[in-house]
């Protein structure tokens, strides 16, 4: 077999088991090949480094120093397309990895122009459109893996507060929460938005800090070191 793996990736190979003793010419060659089935996690810090854990986070290492080469430390918030590219949103830039975080690049420097606005969320939905939403509560969405962006909503909310998570289900439905522990969603990639709970957590502090969904469509908002669930 010919194995490739960590740096044996090239080289030349000679059969164990045919010798003609002559030059020969094979007309028919076939292979079996299969791709190791890890689960990755990816983070970045408040240095802008890029770390990796492939033991559901027990363990990590630094695959990126700097990720963002000097242009200020940090990261607002990270997402993966389907074809398994990275994406950071820092204040106002996109970064894009397609290599699993080792090289970045700016695919836009300063997404919504003159506005001035750092965005609070990044997310993606199952069309690989990225969404933006502000500190004004302006959504912005790309369908061009973040070459360029269209304000599809203004202050969505109506003043309600800056959003602290966003997550996308199944059937493409983008679920935000608010700095009113209020929870919103929309079908239409953040043009339009419903108010579907309002307070969440019963008036138990207008907190959030982040928001997921898992693979049966149950929504997690953590709160503080609070979790809540929503199986609707």
């Amino acid at each position: 077999a010919v194995v490739l793996s960590g740096n044996n990736l090239t080289g030349s190979y000679t059969s164990k088991v045919f010798d003609a003793g002559d030059v020969s010419v094979w007309n028919d060659l076939s292979y079996v090949s299969n791709i190791p089935n890890v689960e990755f996690l990816f983070a970045t810090d408040n240095q802008a480094d890029m770390w990796k854990s492939v033991d559901l986070g027990v363990s990590w290492s630094l695959i990126k120093d700097d990720y963002n080469n000097g242009d200020n430390n940090g990261g607002t918030e990270m997402v993966k397309n389907s074809s398994g590219n990275l994406f950071i949103l820092f204040n106002q830039d996109v970064w894009v990895s397609n290599d699993k975080g080792i090289i970045w690049a700016k695919v836009n420097d300063d997404y919504n122009g003159a506005e001035g606005q750092n965005g609070y969320v990044l997310g993606i939905d199952n069309d690989n459109n990225l969404i933006v939403i502000e500190g004004d509560q302006d959504v912005w969405k790309s369908t061009d893996s973040g070459a360029s962006f269209t304000k599809v909503s203004t202050d969505f909310n109506g003043g309600n507060g800056n959003i602290f998570g966003i997550a996308v289900n199944s059937s493409n439905v983008v679920f935000v929460v608010d700095g009113a522990a209020d929870v919103w969603k929309s079908s239409d990639s953040g043009s339009t938005w419903i108010l579907v709970k309002d307070d969440y957590n019963g008036a138990n502090g207008n907190d959030a800090n982040d928001m997921v969904v898992d693979s049966d469509n149950n929504l997690y908002i953590l709160n503080v070191q609070d979790v809540f669930k929503s199986t609707d």
